[in-house]
């Protein structure tokens, strides 16, 4: 705590970049000796130690074009938000990674995250925080590829046959700043990812490679059978040397009993989806197929 310059409601606080990172807080009182406005109020005294952490670990301003955004390291104190906001984040993402990089990182097969441990269904989604411009206070589900060198890790085992829809979404707001002017969040950095299962000696297996698209697009592995029990990886990286957030969304679905299931494209849902693919297959004789591989054509009784 400083008298940082005689003026009451003048400069708060300032903070040094790293890797020095001091803090000073104006400690100058008003005329009738009361704190400023700003260190009377929990929201002003929050985001200023917030503010000034974050320059403290490497944050610069940022000024948004006609309030298309917010964010924490505005140049002007903000007491309507809570903390850090998107463009906030997505700064100290870029240079320390997601907070599931903590703890030496999810960078190797080893050290991938936890996706779960299912039998035969399930329904994860991981990243979703990151979807539009307004973090709250907990929001912490964020997933992103910090740069081209930056590789991604996910686990999840089964224990029964099951097929699996795997989904890799970029995420993030549209919004437009003084300093990088238009800025489309979905597309820094165009991501690919790896589908591996382990062997029981503990090596990986490529089972899938998916890059069909381009900037802003999502990546699917759609109904990919698994009928050997035990651990499968996703890896995700990016091509560009940006952050870019993302959503993993993992769905596997159960085996189609006939008569029992209209789920076609085993996605896990009953959606119009489906019905197209049925109407676009009707009356067609799906005799010499497999029934799996019929049952996705639109072949709900396996009758052929």
């Amino acid at each position: 705590g400083e008298n940082l310059d005689g003026t009451p409601g003048g400069a708060l606080a300032d903070n040094t970049f790293p890797n020095d990172g001091d803090m000073r807080i104006d400690i100058t009182r008003e005329a009738n000796g009361s704190v400023g406005s700003y260190f009377a109020t929990e929201p002003g005294f929050r985001n200023l130690i917030i503010h000034e952490s974050g320059h403290g670990v490497g944050l610069g301003h940022v000024e948004f074009v006609n309030g298309s955004g917010k964010a924490v390291m505005e140049g002007g104190l903000r007491t309507d938000i809570w903390g850090f906001q998107f463009d906030d984040i997505y700064g100290l993402n870029r240079q320390y990674g997601d907070p599931r990089e903590e703890n030496g990182g999810n960078n190797t097969p080893a050290t991938a995250n936890l996706l779960g441990n299912f039998t035969t269904s399930a329904v994860v989604s991981w990243g979703t925080d990151a979807t539009d411009g307004t973090i709250e206070q907990f929001d912490d589900d964020f997933l992103s590829i910090d740069g081209s060198n930056d590789a991604d890790w996910f686990r999840f085992s089964i224990t029964g046959d099951t097929f699996a829809n795997i989904k890799l979404s970029p995420i993030g707001p549209s919004y437009t700043t003084v300093q990088q002017g238009f800025i489309d969040a979905t597309m820094y950095s165009d991501l690919n990812m790896q589908f591996f299962i382990q062997n029981p000696g503990g090596t990986l297996s490529l089972l899938s490679t998916v890059n069909q698209h381009g900037l802003g697009e999502a990546e699917l592995i759609p109904a990919w059978q698994l009928t050997t029990p035990g651990d499968y990886l996703v890896r995700v990286r990016g091509t560009q040397d940006f952050n870019q957030f993302y959503q993993l969304d993992l769905n596997l679905s159960e085996l189609p009993l006939p008569g029992m299931s209209a789920d076609i494209n085993l996605d896990g849902l009953t959606t119009i989806d489906d019905w197209q693919i049925f109407v676009t297959n009707a009356y067609t004789d799906l005799g010499g197929l497999s029934q799996i591989d019929a049952f996705q054509l639109g072949d709900l009784d396996l009758d052929g």
